[in-house]
């Protein structure tokens, strides 16, 4: 087999900043920086780079050079943190980063390998919401199967720092997210989409969609004039688990009342 060895670059550093290697390795990291190129971690994480592999600046365009490239330092967009024996760890893209309420600073890439690990959980997205002053971690998900999302949820805020706790997850309609012809995911599109409530629906929810959400939360026989209470002995708790799966299933707003 070949041995491949992470490491970390850009179109403008030609392209090599930093790099595991054979005798010098860690798993997760993207390498020590390589000689003769220096990396500082700004006031709000972003890498910063310069020596000489970072270009001097952008063809005829002086507008994102003095942008971008401030006395030959080169502002990445990436986040990262060096560790104690000097490995440098990326966190994700600042554009991407979620400042909360109490100015922490929140990875979504955190929370999504955290997600990710789950056993049901096929692939995740997650962001940010401002919502009242306050600021929302919105999860959207794809599951492997037939998964009450609320359970996801608490699973992985039982693994999450309290700044991190995942305040609202959607199950993502489609069969997998918008991405990039690197297979990113168009993160900013699936934020736009969710929360402008435009229609993302490829297909249409079966008409037992309803009958097999209630059927994760009852093992009692369903009818027409089923009563919650009563017939199918769905506690005020379920309810409310209920009520969100039926919110995120068909983009309505149901009265606590």
């Amino acid at each position: 087999g070949i041995t491949v060895f992470q490491g970390y670059g850009l179109t403008e550093t030609s392209p090599v900043v930093s790099c595991n290697t054979p005798s010098e390795r860690k798993e997760h990291s993207a390498g020590k920086v390589i000689p003769n190129v220096k990396i500082k971690i700004d006031q709000d994480g972003e890498i910063l780079v310069k020596g000489p592999n970072v270009t001097p600046g952008y063809y005829q365009n002086p507008d994102e050079t003095k942008k971008h490239i401030q006395e030959g330092w080169l502002s990445t967009g990436d986040i990262g943190v060096f560790d104690k024996d000097g490995y440098l760890f990326l966190k994700g893209r600042k554009k991407d980063m979620i400042l909360s309420s109490s100015g922490i600073n929140i990875y979504p890439e955190d929370i999504e390998y955290v997600l990710n690990r789950i056993e049901e959980v096929k692939d995740s997205c997650v962001f940010g919401e401002e919502k009242e002053g306050k600021t929302m971690i919105i999860a959207a998900i794809l599951l492997k199967g037939e998964t009450n999302p609320q359970e996801v949820m608490r699973k992985a805020n039982k693994q999450l720092n309290l700044s991190q706790q995942i305040n609202k997850i959607i199950t993502w309609p489609e069969e997998d997210f918008p991405r990039t012809s690197t297979l990113k995911i168009k993160k900013s599109e699936v934020a736009r989409r969710l929360k402008s409530k435009e229609p993302i629906f490829k297909k249409t929810i079966p008409k037992n969609r309803l009958l097999t959400l209630l059927s994760k939360f009852t093992s009692g026989s369903i009818a027409k004039k089923s009563n919650l209470i009563t017939d199918l002995k769905i506690d005020s708790v379920y309810r409310v688990e209920l009520l969100a799966q039926i919110e995120e299933e068909y983009d309505v707003e149901i009265s606590e009342d």
